[in-house]
């Protein structure tokens, strides 16, 4: 494994490089300079807060083609100082060819609050920033880790010059076309892909804090360097999937010591897990009885720790269990659904469909052919 000495050290030459020539070394500033964002933004829109009244919030969408370029993966950097020399460097290159560029104080301009139907990870790499997600502030520190869910409405915002933030964004069908891999991790952890992909979702972003000298951030710097020295994309892919294993481990533990029922000596994994596990005939009532809970504090327990009911836990334990199926058994989708506890196959396709655009049958040949 390359020394970690190394990997930083390739770290600072990348952000001395940024600021040497931006047009040069930064990908993403260079599509951003040559115009080729300007078609990505879209007028505010109006987003309606539920049981509430109708609320205006004015917002940015993103689109992925103005951004991504030919790319599943980019990695992107905020840092104050640097804005302030893209911004000397975009005069004077304007200047040049007989065009005006405003002067913008950095110190005092707003942050831009967006959205987009692409996944965003950042990563603190000095200092902190302050991350806005529908409408409530949230600080991170050197160390610190979000993923943004997609859609999720946002801004960010580092207040002092040496605040550096790494960002990787991930094209929606890159997480598409390896949610089979997705899957086999933690509910805690894989629904929140499969949730965002299908429909709108109240978590709208994970947080990891501390991530230093831990395996997540060596495959972050990994990344970074990849994307600023080569760019190779298929190799971005494979430390991306390192990493979401990474980051689901951690999430996990995280989870594990959140949820911890010290006199039962229960925690949410271990009732996911059970649930998992017994999924084709499990009730309610028997599950609250394995874990000396009553039916309604099993309820709420669920609940506080996924924002799911007990029913929503085992249709997606059904249809996780289907999809391993699918893809190592030789069994018809029939058997299938007898196996995961349905009567019906039609009913099966149709939660398929529901969770992943395709039937059955559609779901396991794109499988084979991924694999």
């Amino acid at each position: 494994m390359e020394q970690i000495a190394q990997i930083d050290q390739k770290i600072e030459e990348i952000i001395s490089r940024l600021f040497e020539n931006p047009s040069q070394n930064n990908p993403v500033f260079s599509r951003e300079f040559n115009g080729r964002i300007q078609g990505g933004l879209k007028f505010p829109k109006q987003v309606q807060a539920s049981d509430e009244e109708p609320k205006k919030q004015n917002y940015v969408v993103l689109t992925e083609g103005k951004i991504f370029g030919q790319d599943d993966i980019v990695v992107s950097v905020e840092c104050k100082a640097l804005n302030k020399r893209n911004d000397q460097f975009t005069r004077e290159a304007l200047s040049q060819m007989g065009m005006e560029y405003p002067i913008i104080d950095r110190d005092k301009i707003k942050p831009l609050v967006h959205k987009h139907d692409f996944f965003e990870l950042f990563y603190v790499y000095h200092g902190g920033c302050i991350s806005t997600i529908e409408n409530q502030d949230v600080s991170f520190f050197a160390g610190d880790i979000c993923l943004y869910n997609r859609n999720a409405i946002h801004s960010m915002y580092v207040p002092h010059d040496q605040d550096l933030v790494f960002n990787v964004l991930i094209r929606k069908n890159l997480i598409v076309k390896t949610s089979h891999s997705i899957i086999q991790g933690s509910d805690l952890f894989s629904q929140f892909f499969i949730d965002s992909l299908q429909k709108p979702t109240t978590k709208n972003y994970l947080t990891i804090q501390q991530i230093q000298k831990t395996t997540i951030e060596f495959y972050l710097k990994k990344m970074v360097i990849c994307f600023f020295y080569e760019n190779n994309q298929e190799y971005l892919k494979s430390l991306l999937i390192c990493l979401l294993y990474e980051i689901e481990r951690q999430y996990r533990q995280e989870m594990m010591e959140q949820s911890l029922d010290q006199e039962n000596n229960i925690t949410i994994v271990k009732i996911l897990q059970y649930i998992e596990q017994h999924c084709m005939d499990l009730t309610l009532e028997t599950l609250s009885e394995q874990f000396h809970y009553t039916p309604r504090n099993m309820i709420y327990y669920i609940k506080k720790y996924t924002n799911k009911t007990f029913s929503e836990l085992i249709r997606e334990s059904k249809i996780k269990k289907a999809c391993e199926l699918l893809t190592k058994t030789n069994l018809t989708p029939e058997q299938i659904t007898e196996q995961v506890g349905y009567n019906d196959r039609s009913y099966l396709d149709k939660l398929f469909h529901q969770q992943f655009g395709v039937s059955m049958v559609k779901y396991k040949k794109k499988y084979n052919h991924l694999s």
